[in-house]
């Protein structure tokens, strides 16, 4: 999923600096689509923080809400978000 520091896209699920430590400043995760990237990219990148499970949850209820996303990325979100629970 995409996170940008302004709302740019609609919908967008907010993720506040105040309870996420590892931001910042506030941002927006977009609810249009899933963003794919390559195998690389992923084993290159460096993680910056973890969400809380609250805000994990939040951000699942967020996107299983969104109207723009089809089921099956809805189910994506769940899944990779819900796992550790």
């Amino acid at each position: 999923m995409r996170i940008n520091s302004e709302q740019i896209f609609e919908p967008n699920h907010p993720l506040v600096k105040s309870r996420n430590d590892f931001l910042a400043h506030d941002s927006y995760v977009e609810l249009q689509q899933l963003v794919r990237h390559m195998s690389d990219e992923i084993s290159d990148a460096e993680p910056v923080g973890r969400l809380s499970l609250t805000e994990a949850k939040a951000l699942v209820e967020a996107a299983q809400k969104a109207e723009t996303l089809p089921a099956e990325h809805k189910r994506l979100i769940a899944e990779c978000l819900s796992e550790g629970e």
